[in-house]
């Protein structure tokens, strides 16, 4: 009896050991990899002509050509080990940015640089939105405008470019959570929900445990 209960809260415990890393995980996405968050509003070439632009997200990189594939996968490389690394305003932390779209921006037909580009873009309530550009094997931030749930920026050149927002939110200054992309970033409070029912399982267990070891020696 004593070796079946015993087999009982070992099972209890393990399968509480194993729920809690895996509701953590869901509870994270890696927005780098998530999917586009970017459409084309419009794009105007220096002479003032419409230009046709084309959005890849990274997890459709197959539909590119070689280089331009081998490109993202260095970009996103590069933005995986290093993190946005661009001069940030007051009371923006590094901390706080995501990375909520990764894409590679390609012209379709001819056109004239700079081209001005507008997208969509969803970036919720973020104090900070800013489009950064893979160029000469580093990311470099890029002029950006954001208002009314659109982005715009000028560039010379067109390659990866990635979409980054901060969880602070612009009205509150506080952090906003999920509000701004795909990345969550599970809190403690979060994990620790997550951990109650692992724990009460556990308890369950054992109590079954020292009931029946009491019986026992009575």
């Amino acid at each position: 009896m004593k070796k079946k209960v015993l087999a009982l809260v070992s099972a209890f415990c393990l399968m509480a050991m194993m729920t809690v890393p895996a509701m953590a995980a869901d509870a994270y996405v890696s927005s780098v990899t998530g999917s586009d968050r970017l459409s084309v509003e419009s794009a105007v070439d220096a002479n003032g002509g419409n230009v046709e632009i084309v959005i890849t997200p990274y997890s459709e990189k197959a539909t590119l050509s070689e280089e331009a594939a081998a490109l993202m996968d260095e970009a996103y490389k590069k933005l995986a080990s290093e993190g946005v690394n661009i001069s940030l305003p007051d009371g923006v932390s590094k901390d706080s940015l995501r990375t909520v779209s990764f894409v590679d921006i390609a012209v379709k037909g001819e056109a004239t640089f700079p081209i001005t580009i507008t997208l969509k873009a969803d970036y919720g309530n973020s104090s900070f939105v800013q489009m950064i550009h893979y160029e000469n094997g580093a990311w470099v931030a890029v002029d950006t405008k954001a208002a009314d749930g659109k982005v715009t920026f000028t560039v010379d050149s067109l390659s990866p470019f990635a979409l980054v927002t901060s969880t602070t939110s612009a009205d509150s200054g506080e952090e906003t959570g999920n509000e701004t992309g795909n990345e969550t970033g599970a809190t403690t409070a979060d994990y620790f929900g997550f951990m109650l029912p692992a724990i009460a399982i556990c308890c369950v267990a054992g109590g079954v445990y020292c009931v029946a070891r009491a019986k026992k020696h009575s």
